[in-house]
């Protein structure tokens, strides 16, 4: 394999206190990709891997229960994908089988329903030359919605964290997506955790952050992150359940500061009040027997800021009207819809 490219890669990074080591040989990459009924999307993902520039030493598939003919799609690779199986334990466990499996010094992200530009891995081999002291790297993507781009990942309303990375952390996942992590690393630090069935890749960006991980950027946007719009709002409330769970597993962790412990704990708080106010909003619109047990929820919530409650409470004591409401901000904001990095 050869990492060469004729123009220098930006590398958006802490530069190093000294000069650093050149690089025995290319880095080598395992693309890593969890499948779960995938039927529809897996084959654009694996031809996009397939078609690098800069060619993967495996592609590693974890096909994670499905029953939807995503076997069938794996099989007309043959041998060009490692295929592994397992019952259905949700993506971070598909992740940590693929990656065990894996034997490159790198092993890259693929999602099922995602796509590399051709020249990613290439790109990416370039920029680990160049910085050889990296243990984290990923590029900028651009966010699809049913098909049409919708903005990068990465802009002024979303920066990728140079400084202050471990408060930035405690914050928001800045890493980005599809990142390529040393295996090694990705090992030593246990992997992704099982028990987060959404927002795992926050939780594991955590831990490698403030264990001292050296994380790096290339300012391209070299993946396509595929969303549909059905799918989008059906992962909202899941999203949040899980950020939330791992804000509370990471107050526990030893190595936090008083500083960051109080900056962990505020954001906790707010992703809780979001939380409550977006399952208030998904009981809403299902018209569920639960809306006012929901809507009690929020107000008896003191920490939550009081128009907050006092939307709950319009919502205990009319939710014909606050259902009325709620239709009437939907039309005027439609297709403004949260996109998972904002």
């Amino acid at each position: 394999m050869s990492a060469e490219r004729r123009e220098p890669v930006e590398v958006v990074a802490p530069r190093p206190r000294e000069p650093l080591a050149p690089r025995a040989a290319p880095p080598t990459f395992s693309v890593v990709v969890p499948a779960y009924e995938s039927a529809a999307t897996i084959a654009a993902a694996l031809d996009s891997a397939l078609a690098q520039t800069y060619p993967a030493a495996e592609i590693v598939v974890c096909d994670d229960g499905s029953a939807d003919g995503t076997a069938a799609i794996l099989a007309r690779y043959g041998d060009a994908v490692t295929v592994i199986r397992q019952e259905n334990r949700g993506v971070a466990a598909a992740r940590n089988a693929a990656i065990a499996a894996a034997s490159s010094e790198f092993v890259v992200n693929l999602d099922a329903d995602d796509v590399y530009l051709p020249n990613r891995l290439e790109v990416m081999a370039a920029a680990l030359v160049e910085r050889p002291d990296l243990d984290v790297l990923t590029t900028d993507a651009t966010f699809e919605l049913d098909g049409r781009p919708v903005r990068r990942n990465f802009g002024p309303d979303f920066r990728y964290a140079v400084e202050d990375r471990r408060l930035a952390i405690l914050d928001r996942c800045f890493v980005g997506v599809a990142w390529a992590t040393r295996r090694e690393t990705m090992l030593a630090y246990g992997g992704y955790d099982e028990s987060i069935r959404i927002a795992e890749d926050w939780e594991l960006a955590i831990r490698l952050v403030l264990g001292g991980a050296r994380f790096g950027l290339v300012p391209e946007p070299l993946v396509r992150y595929r969303l549909r719009r059905g799918s989008l709002s059906n992962q909202g409330l899941g999203l949040l359940e899980g950020q939330v769970r791992v804000l509370e597993k990471t107050l526990a962790h030893e190595t936090l500061s008083p500083e960051e412990h109080d900056f962990a704990a505020a954001a906790l708080e707010r992703f809780r009040g979001e939380l409550g106010r977006t399952r208030l909003r998904d009981s809403l619109q299902r018209r569920s027997p639960t809306l006012r047990r929901d809507a009690l929820a929020v107000l008896e919530d003191a920490e939550l800021p009081w128009p907050s409650r006092a939307k709950a409470a319009l919502t205990y004591a009319f939710p014909g009207l606050a259902r009325r409401l709620l239709a009437r901000r939907g039309s005027e904001t439609s297709g403004g819809l949260r996109l998972p990095a904002e």
